[in-house]
């Protein structure tokens, strides 16, 4: 499998093309009030996806690089205790299968186990991993495992300390994660308010943005606002993204 681009399901694309259409329907609606505004943000459904496919990759990297700090633990633990690197990969799969059933590292993991019966080398089976993923530590821990190997060291220690290294580092992103999901909720109130409160007073007070519907200058108006919604939601979105 490929990790470098997120393809999309039928039922996602069905999903969250229903999401979008919602969510156009009430932004048309709310600051228009016309089908025509509707038709005309339809085509943005493009750039939606494509920032669902970014979004959705980034989510289902975080998992995998998860995934493989426990599947180099289990591999540590079962290096500790006397197994050969070979032995110790086809041993994790039961392990690994009991902590993730189906997950993406478990169908890797037997991907490798099928590979080293046909006695394909361990850094070799990591490197092709790196490569398909180009996920930070992945690639980290297959630098140095192809290196340890070439150069013929104790593989084992060199292993067992490149591990609690990896480990380390995917931890302190776990804590920095755990750290800014608050304020990623905080993003998500914020970016509905002005929303909520259009439709408070659409409800309770109606008419009162009649003056701006049906007129180009009301049109404009409402889309110069609109416009600045929507950047206020990109730039937070940006700053959040750089922080992690």
């Amino acid at each position: 499998m490929d990790y470098h681009n997120y393809t999309l399901s039928l039922q996602e694309y069905l999903l969250y093309g229903l999401l979008y259409i919602i969510i156009n329907g009430i932004i048309s609606y709310l600051f228009f009030m016309s089908v025509i505004a509707f038709i005309i943000f339809m085509p943005g459904i493009y750039f939606f996806y494509k920032y669902l496919r970014k979004a959705l990759k980034s989510k289902r990297d975080k998992t995998l690089t998860f995934q493989f700090k426990e599947y180099i633990n289990i591999i540590s633990s079962l290096l500790s205790t006397g197994y050969s690197l070979e032995n110790s990969i086809i041993e994790s799969v039961k392990e690994l299968h009991s902590l993730y059933p189906g997950s993406y590292m478990e169908d890797e993991a037997k991907l490798m186990v099928h590979k080293i019966m046909l006695h394909i080398p361990p850094d070799l089976l990591f490197k092709d991993f790196a490569e398909r993923t180009d996920i930070d530590p992945i690639k980290t821990f297959s630098e140095i495992l192809s290196i340890a190997s070439k150069s013929g060291g104790n593989l084992i220690d060199i292993i067992l300390s490149t591990t609690s290294s990896i480990r380390m580092q995917i931890d302190i992103r776990r804590e920095i994660d755990t750290a800014l999901s608050g304020k990623k909720y905080e993003f998500i109130i914020m970016s509905i308010m002005p929303i909520l409160i259009m439709i408070y007073i659409k409800f309770t007070q109606p008419g009162f943005f009649n003056p701006v519907y049906g007129n180009l200058l009301g049109a404009l108006l409402m889309f110069i606002c609109l416009c600045f919604y929507m950047l206020s939601i990109y730039l937070a979105y940006k700053i959040l993204s750089k922080i992690q």
